[in-house]
């Protein structure tokens, strides 16, 4: 079962990893509270208004099934395999190039806050950095000499096999 404040910390992640009998509950209004850890934001984030506010005020367990149908988890797999899971997905991103998932990252957060005209210069000066950035040399030379790319430290990573 994951409550209040676990669930807000899971929702700071980039990738929620659930189980079938994973019970996610928003308790907060039968105890006479509002959300924390942030939840009033991360949570119409990922699953819209509507549906934070059914969840917030029903105060209801959901199960890993429905937490993925609606948003609110990423990927459903065995109760067993919950953690291996989650533990790969970390280290997937964690070989992400940095520099770029970090750009990408702040862009999602700003979702909704810009026009367009703001948005498109804002991916102008994200690709700028990335195409200036030794992390782009890293993956463009992973892609034309067909290996993995590796990032390490936001700098080119060893190109030999």
């Amino acid at each position: 079962m994951a409550a209040g404040a676990s669930v807000g910390l899971a929702l700071l992640g980039d990738h929620v990893v659930v189980g079938p009998s994973t019970r996610i509950l928003f308790p907060f209004i039968k105890l006479g509270l509002v959300p924390d850890w942030g939840l009033l934001r991360s949570l119409p984030q990922r699953i819209g208004v509507g549906r934070a506010r059914h969840l917030v005020f029903a105060g209801a367990a959901i199960d890993g099934a429905e937490a993925v149908n609606i948003g609110l988890a990423d990927e459903l797999v065995d109760d067993d395999a919950v953690m291996t899971v989650a533990l790969e997905r970390a280290e997937a991103f964690a070989s992400l190039p940095r520099e770029a998932t970090a750009r990408i990252k702040a862009r999602f957060r700003a979702f909704g806050r810009l026009d367009f005209a703001q948005d498109l210069d804002a991916e102008r000066v994200d690709q700028v950095a990335c195409l200036t950035h030794g992390e782009f040399a890293e993956g463009l030379s992973a892609q034309l000499g067909r290996r993995a790319p590796r990032f390490i430290d936001g700098t080119p990573g060893d190109a030999t096999e």
